[in-house]
């Protein structure tokens, strides 16, 4: 039996809207997988995991497809659902300062 391969990660899987946005852009701009990651500098596999949302995308990658394709891809669209929640969780320079004040 083969053993099932892990999720990649930064990033784990891709935000489903960014996926969806990649895929459409790249359609719009009439490019196959195959071109978009020759492009890109990636694999056609990886380019297809990118928009059927199961692989992450690094930055750099992000910024390549931005590029190559004319279109914005915002910095919270590349984290994972768990790292989303994580940086809406974060807290904020305020929130420390009223912490280390005390009631």
């Amino acid at each position: 039996m083969k053993a099932k391969r892990k999720p990649y990660t930064p990033g784990s899987l891709m935000d489903p809207a960014l996926a969806a946005s990649i895929k459409a852009a790249r359609e719009a701009k009439g490019l196959t997988q195959k071109q978009l990651a020759a492009l890109v500098g990636v694999s056609t596999a990886t380019a297809s995991l990118w928009e059927e949302g199961r692989r992450g995308i690094s930055t750099f990658h992000a910024l390549m497809v931005s590029r190559v394709l004319g279109v914005e891809i915002t910095m919270e669209s590349t984290l994972s659902a768990s790292q989303q929640k994580k940086l809406a969780n974060a807290p904020t320079v305020n929130g420390l300062n009223e912490a280390a004040d005390g009631p």
